[in-house]
């Protein structure tokens, strides 16, 4: 079976004739290896997946989303106290008068 008929142009003869769009068993194979992918990728710590990315150029938002998230990680966690007090002091002050006059 030949890829080109007589006239030079591409046959439009499929694999599964009654099934439009793309091979179906291509479509499942893809899907499993892109699960596969996705479940290793899941497993790496933040440094591995910014250690594994294309060099600088490539993949910037990719590696500015896991650099921020890594400070996030990173970052202190900040007591409540000091937000809480900041609260109080607002419910203390007297309120403007915003209306025209």
């Amino acid at each position: 079976m030949s890829i080109l008929n007589v006239k030079g142009q591409r046959k439009n003869e499929r694999r599964f004739p009654g099934i439009r769009g793309k091979r179906p068993d291509k479509a499942s194979f893809r899907r499993e290896e892109a699960a596969a992918r996705q479940a290793e990728y899941d497993q790496l710590s933040l440094e591995q997946k910014i250690a594994r990315l294309p060099p600088e150029p490539f993949a910037a938002k990719q590696r500015l989303r896991l650099l921020k998230h890594l400070a996030k990680q990173s970052a202190p966690v900040k007591d409540e106290t000091p937000q809480s007090e900041a609260a109080e002091s607002n419910k203390q002050q007297p309120k403007k008068n915003t209306k025209g006059k």
